[in-house]
């Protein structure tokens, strides 16, 4: 990994997959059922104050479309969607009490043949970000001035690096939080 920035003294909460991110040692893991929603809520709440969550838990269920039970569907969308929001809202109202800021990443990873409910549950995750963003009148990634040619070179140049070589097809704004602002 290239990126040069330490988390050193940070608390990261990574969900699902059991691994750090590359260069980063986690304080915490989350070990509880994601789809129990009063377990997950407190395990989370015994981790105290969090830095960052990085929601990348999930489960898919290979089915053709015909084939999807209900069972199958609410499990997926349990982990993929529901257990991001109880995450998130745990994590944010410790943030808030303290007056502390965080970072949230939900993972929303691409189409995979016969995995619709997975799809669905994910492209649900992504809407539910983007409109959280909005609602939550985000303040700590709005940024007020005028970004620098500088930050949109980087952003430039890490997709043209070998460090974007699995990103196809993205729209990246950069506009420090500008459009969030005014929703």
């Amino acid at each position: 990994m290239s990126l040069k920035y330490s988390f050193a003294g940070k608390r990261i909460l990574v969900t699902g997959g059991g691994q750090a991110l590359q260069g980063i040692t986690l304080s915490y893991r989350n070990s509880a059922d994601l789809a129990d929603w009063d377990a997950t809520r407190k395990a989370i709440q015994s981790f105290g104050v969090l830095d960052h969550v990085v929601n990348n838990a999930a489960m898919a269920k290979p089915q053709k479309l015909l084939d999807i039970t209900k069972e199958s569907a609410k499990l997926q969308f349990d982990v993929n969607f529901f257990a991001c929001i109880n995450v998130a809202q745990t994590v944010a109202r410790k943030m808030i009490d303290v007056g502390s800021g965080g970072t949230f990443v939900n993972g929303c990873k691409g189409a995979v043949p016969f995995t619709s409910m997975y799809c669905a549950s994910k492209a649900a995750l992504e809407m539910l970000t983007k409109s959280t963003l909005w609602s939550w009148r985000v303040t700590r990634n709005v940024i007020k001035r005028a970004i620098d040619s500088n930050e949109v070179a980087d952003l430039v140049m890490f997709l043209l690096s070998p460090l974007s070589a699995m990103i196809t097809g993205e729209t990246v704004v950069v506009d420090g939080g500008a459009l969030a602002s005014i929703m």
